[in-house]
């Protein structure tokens, strides 16, 4: 029993760790420093590329609004507002269009 206890208390994984990793423990608080900074920068470029998406989006929704809100009420006034407010958007440029066909 008490041989079991010792053969147990032996962890072949961290004698294995410790023989190809032994040499970064002094450089430990970097590399996790190092991580925590790739983490970070991934999450901000995550962020920030989803806001551009939704600026991207942005004329496209509104032109579908604009159509919503012609069929209701038959004024080309929502579309204008869309090529004014999106003119340099593909967008802007079905919206005139489309104010022109109404």
């Amino acid at each position: 029993m008490n041989q079991k206890t010792t053969e147990l208390k032996k962890n072949e994984l961290a004698d294995i760790v410790e023989k190809k990793f032994g040499d970064l423990r002094p450089y430990s608080g970097t590399i996790l420093l190092g991580l925590l900074a790739l983490i970070l920068v991934g999450i901000v470029g995550a962020y920030w590329n989803s806001l551009r998406a939704v600026a991207k989006s942005q004329p496209w929704q509104d032109l579908q609004f604009a159509m919503a809100s012609h069929q209701n009420d038959r004024q080309t006034s929502h579309f204008d507002v869309v090529s004014e407010r999106h003119s340099d958007s593909l967008a802007s440029l079905w919206a005139l269009q489309l104010s022109g066909d109404a």
